[in-house]
């Protein structure tokens, strides 16, 4: 019997596996059993845990995030003998990506237009020849010679983003820091790729270098003088030329994901829905084992967006999810509240470097995080360190391999690569109209960069008054010219808002930079529960309940004053009847209709059509 490993999608319903299992039964008369992965960080995880016999896998598993050559390299060398069926985008026929994945000896690749039962089926069994996988890619007529050295270039190669994100990283480093900055870098490649990067240091990063006396370097730099001195000399002469053309290749497959993006959201919410609905009959939360949560909060200095993170933070902390807290402001507040402000006389220096260092080693490739408690880890450094930020996609996928949860505290400066790989962006305001224009000009000009359903608006430290959240709603919808009086939509939809009230409780934690979510009143904690549970829906439990937490609440209500027995005693009969003769009856268990995912999906006689979070598959 066959053991198949499926990552087709981010749906846990199973529904196309099980169709592909019903179709391999009809055609072969013998069954095979089958696991589910949703994340490539999974996927690999899994096949080092287990023996499979296939791999099925789409090229876009994940949202903005193409299964790349270097995965597939990787999985190639540790289960040579694993067949893969690699689902592509048609977009990709006779192209780079396809030659690349021929040459690591992957034959199954299946297009999307070609996304049949039969076609599927068929592969599980048969591993095409190389032979027959020319014939079907049309690299027949591909020259042999030329294809060898464009491989042997492409194991050299780093992504153009991550590449200049890592010398940004290395020319802001100090000879303190720059060694460790550096053994991050080259826990993250391979060592062809670490000799090509050594290949375009500048001279000044090449010294602080040799003079930290790192190891790791002087091996890629002897390598690189004995092994492929004319390779690594080629590609510094053609870099500026070869730069230019990828990254207008990369524009273009910018706009695909994005457009992707938006129906994949549309999907999502119906998902949620399910979820939800079930959260509130039978107090369980269903989620993928790799579920991951990346969100971001921004806002006008002020709002007090930092506030929010800490206590959503310890708040998860709670639920025992393991959280990293990302500071990439300018200010870096969160440095000041944790580290700074809560120094001990015996820690200091340790502490001290622990904090600043944190974000440093981050951006360099390397988790070594300021430990805030037992399941939050923060990364931030002070005001004073240089930090050049780069592109974040980088090293927030990092964080993602070691994290339930990623919570990034961000301002207007923050890059925008941000908004591409976070689940939802929640924009802070109160009730100060005079600031709309801040987050309003903001949005402006996000607008045609990001995919504006990941927005939420989050109106912070509510109190009675003429103006309300709803107002405050409406306003940061559309942007005002306040030259011109001109108003221009911003987002047309309906934005989810969540309210958080004043609280003197909370303004207390600010000033004393000490943030615990138990101590926060009642309505307070409601709200910032509401705000965790969109983020990571989880059982939050408050630290009073039954009956000894409410005969607690009565005493707690009377204390200072003079309590009649007589007046205690029928309160707490009264609290006895209740859980005696409970009034709330629990409502039955529904079943969950996976129909809706599948709604807005054409199905066709023969061939697969495919949304981009979900395959339906039809005879």
């Amino acid at each position: 019997m066959k053991h198949i490993l499926f990552g087709i999608n981010q749906n846990p319903n199973k529904a196309i596996e099980n169709k592909i299992l019903d179709k391999y039964v009809a055609t072969n008369n013998e069954n095979f059993t089958f696991d589910t992965e949703y994340y490539l960080e999974g996927i690999e995880k899994a096949l080092g845990e287990k023996p499979y016999d296939v791999l099925i896998l789409r090229e876009d598993l994940e949202i903005n995030k193409q299964v790349s050559f270097q995965f597939l390299d990787r999985i190639t060398d540790k289960h040579p003998t694993l067949n893969i069926i690699l689902i592509v985008n048609d977009e990709h026929q006779s192209d780079r990506y396809i030659i690349d994945i021929f040459k690591l000896g992957i034959y199954n690749i299946l297009y999307k237009e070609d996304l049949t039962l039969p076609n599927i089926v068929n592969l599980i069994d048969n591993v095409r020849t190389k032979i027959d996988a020319k014939i079907y890619l049309e690299l027949e007529d591909a020259n042999e010679s030329q294809q060898e050295v464009k491989e042997e270039e492409s194991m050299l190669e780093i992504e153009d983003e991550q590449l200049l994100t890592i010398i940004g990283n290395l020319k802001g480093a100090t000879e303190e820091n720059i060694s460790e900055i550096f053994d991050g870098i080259s826990q993250q490649y391979n060592e062809k790729q670490m000799v090509f990067l050594v290949s375009l240091l500048t001279d000044d990063i090449r010294r602080l270098l040799t003079q930290s006396g790192n190891s790791n370097y002087t091996t890629f730099y002897n390598k690189l003088n004995n092994v492929v001195e004319k390779v690594a000399k080629a590609e510094v002469v053609n870099k500026n030329t070869a730069k230019k053309e990828s990254f207008k290749e990369k524009v273009k497959v910018e706009k695909v994901y994005i457009e992707k993006e938006k129906i994949v959201e549309i999907e999502k919410k119906v998902v949620e829905k399910v979820f939800i609905e079930k959260e509130k009959e039978v107090k369980v939360y269903e989620r993928p084992n790799d579920y991951k949560k990346k969100v971001g909060f921004v806002g006008f200095s002020g709002a007090g967006k930092t506030t929010l993170v800490s206590l959503a933070a310890d708040m998860l902390s709670t639920s025992k999810l393991k959280t990293a807290v990302v500071d990439l402001t300018l200010t870096r507040d969160l440095y000041d509240i944790h580290i700074f402000n809560n120094l001990d006389e015996d820690e200091d220096d340790k502490k001290e470097k622990e904090g600043k260092n944190a974000l440093l080693s981050l951006v360099g490739g390397s988790l070594r995080p300021y430990k805030i408690n037992k399941y939050v880890d923060l990364y931030t450094a002070s005001y004073e360190s240089k930090v050049d930020y780069g592109n974040p996609i980088y090293y927030l996928q990092l964080l993602e391999q070691e994290y339930d949860v990623i919570l990034i505290d961000m301002d207007y400066k923050t890059p925008r690569e941000v908004y591409q790989i976070v689940n939802n962006a929640y924009v802070v305001h109160t009730l100060d109209i005079a600031k709309l224009k801040h987050n309003t000009n903001y949005e402006a000009e996000l607008k045609d960069h990001i995919n504006m359903k990941k927005i939420k608006f989050i109106i912070n430290k509510v109190i009675p008054c003429g103006i309300t959240p709803k107002m405050i709603n409406h306003c940061l919808k559309t942007n005002t010219n306040l030259e011109t009086s001109h108003r221009a939509p911003i987002i047309e939809d309906e934005v989810p808002m969540f309210t958080v009230p004043y609280s003197a409780e909370i303004s207390k934690m600010a000033y004393e930079y000490t943030y615990s979510s138990k101590k926060l009143d009642t309505e307070s904690f409601e709200a910032i529960k509401n705000i965790v549970q969109d983020i990571y829906p989880t059982n939050i439990k408050t630290e009073k309940e039954g009956l000894f937490g409410k005969i607690g609440k009565l005493f707690k209500k009377e204390k200072g004053k003079v309590i009649k027995p007589e007046e205690l005693a029928r309160e707490l009969q009264s609290e006895v009847s209740k859980i005696e003769s409970p009034t709330e009856e629990i409502a039955p268990k529904k079943e969950v209709s996976n129909k809706a995912e599948s709604s807005q999906v054409i199905k066709t006689n023969e061939i697969l059509e495919v949304d981009p979070d979900e395959l339906i598959m039809e005879e």
